[in-house]
C-alpha cells in the first residue's frame, strides 16, 4: 500500500514480480538496490528521498511513472517526484510504452551522470531532471527521432555545455537544435 514502508531500514528489495509501486512505497529508506525489471506503474514519490539508491534494474514496459499528488492540490498536481533526491543514483533507462517523464521525476538526483530515454516519450516535465546531469561527462540519450515536448525545463540551473552531451538518433540532429529548444546547445552534431 501507500507509505508501506517509508522510513524503514531497508538496504536491498527484489521487486522481479511487482507490476505497482505504489505511492511513497520506499520513500526515506536506506534501499541499495532495487529490481524493478517487470514494473508498469511507479507511483507518486516511489523511491523519494532513498538516498543510497545507487543500483536499479530498470523495467522493459514502464506505463506509469509517477501520477502526481494524489491530493491533487497545489504545484505538485502533476509533478511525479518518484525518484527525487535519489542522491547515489547514476543511470536511469526509460524504454517501453512510458510517454512522459513527468514534472521533478529526477529532481536532486545529483549523482545522476547517464540518461536513456526511449522512443515512446512525447514529453518531459518542468524540472524532471532539477540538479540532475551537472557533472562532467554526463550523457542525456535520446533515442526518438522527434525531439520530445518539454515543459518550460528540465533544469532550474542548466548544466554547462562542457559536461553534458545529449545524443539523438544520426541525422536528427538538426530536428533536435531546431525543435528541442531546451536541448539545442547540448545536441552533438555527428
Amino acid at each position: 500500500g501507500e507509505m508501506a514502508f517509508k522510513g524503514c531500514p531497508l538496504k536491498k528489495i527484489n521487486l522481479e514480480n511487482v507490476e505497482t509501486i505504489n505511492d511513497g512505497a520506499f520513500t526515506w529508506t536506506k534501499i541499495t538496490e532495487a529490481d524493478l525489471s517487470n514494473t508498469k506503474t511507479i507511483g507518486y514519490q516511489a523511491f523519494s528521498g532513498c538516498t543510497q539508491l545507487s543500483d536499479v534494474t530498470w523495467p522493459d514496459d514502464l506505463e506509469t511513472l509517477g501520477l502526481g499528488d494524489p491530493t491533487g492540490v497545489g504545484s505538485d498536481s502533476t509533478a511525479s517526484k518518484a525518484f527525487e533526491n535519489c542522491t547515489s543514483l547514476k543511470t536511469v533507462i526509460i524504454s517501453g510504452p512510458l510517454k512522459e517523464i513527468p514534472k521533478e521525476t529526477f529532481k536532486g538526483c545529483s549523482a545522476l551522470s547517464t540518461v536513456v530515454v526511449s522512443e515512446n516519450v512525447e514529453k518531459i516535465g518542468k524540472n524532471a531532471f532539477d540538479g540532475a546531469l551537472q557533472g562532467e561527462d554526463s550523457f542525456l540519450i535520446i533515442k526518438g527521432t522527434k525531439a520530445p515536448v518539454i515543459d518550460t525545463q528540465l533544469w532550474k540551473t542548466s548544466p554547462s555545455t562542457d559536461n553534458l552531451t545529449v545524443i539523438v538518433p544520426a541525422g536528427y540532429e538538426d530536428s533536435y537544435i531546431e525543435n528541442g529548444y531546451a536541448l539545442k546547445q547540448y545536441v552533438e552534431k555527428t
